[in-house]
Order: C-alpha cells, then structure tokens, then sequence
C-alpha cells in the first residue's frame, strides 16, 4: 500500500497482506512503519478521508498530515508566590538644624595698585 505526507509529493510503501485495510489499523501500521516501536514525536491525520473510512491496497494513495500541537502540550506551571518579607518599623527622629553654608573665597589676582604693603 501507498501513502505520501502532505508537506511531500514522494510516495512510501507500507508492507500489507490484504486488499482493504481499515482506518485505524493503517495508522497502527504507519506508526510502526515509521518510528520502529519507539515513542511517537508527532502525530499522523489522514486528509484525504472517504465517508467508508477503509483504504483499497491497490488503488488509493493517503495523504498524511504530522501534526504537533496535540502530542506536545506544555505542562502546567506552578504559581510563584511572593513571600512578604517584614521590615523593621521605622522610627521617628527630629531633624537636624539646616547648616548655614560658608562662603568660599575665591583667589584672586590683586592689581599692582592694591598689592601695596602697608
């Protein structure tokens, strides 16, 4: 029996011993087929499904579609709480005096006329 992927005009064959294989047990074959008894990565849905659900070896050519969205869903993350966390309670204190600032001189250069002794 003949299949090709959606994504892909290339036609695989599935090993089959009967004319007429039904919808799930091709699916059963597909997954073997390709991941080789191990854990599937993804998972198949066939697109060009008839009302009658079965598949004649000879003649009909399914297309399959990978979807993965449903075989990984996120799981679920715990909320972080916030941890209050208690500071001290602060005291009251008197302010002190505003300090007056002093004024800077800055250096100047003296005229000759002032830079008499006296």
């Amino acid at each position: 029996m003949k299949f090709r992927f959606a994504s892909s005009d290339k036609e695989y064959e599935l090993p089959t011993t009967t004319s007429t294989i039904p919808q799930s047990e091709f699916m059963e074959m597909l997954y073997t087929f390709i991941f080789k008894g191990k854990d599937p990565t993804c998972s198949f849905e066939i697109i060009n499904l008839t009302e009658i659900k079965t598949f004649n070896c000879e003649t009909d050519v399914p297309v399959v579609k990978k979807g993965y969205a449903k075989l990984f869903q996120k799981p679920n993350k715990m909320e972080m709480t916030k941890q209050e966390i208690k500071k001290p309670k602060k005291r009251w204190r008197s302010r002190s005096p505003v300090k007056r600032k002093k004024r800077v001189r800055r250096w100047r250069s003296r005229s000759p006329k002032r830079n008499r002794w006296r």
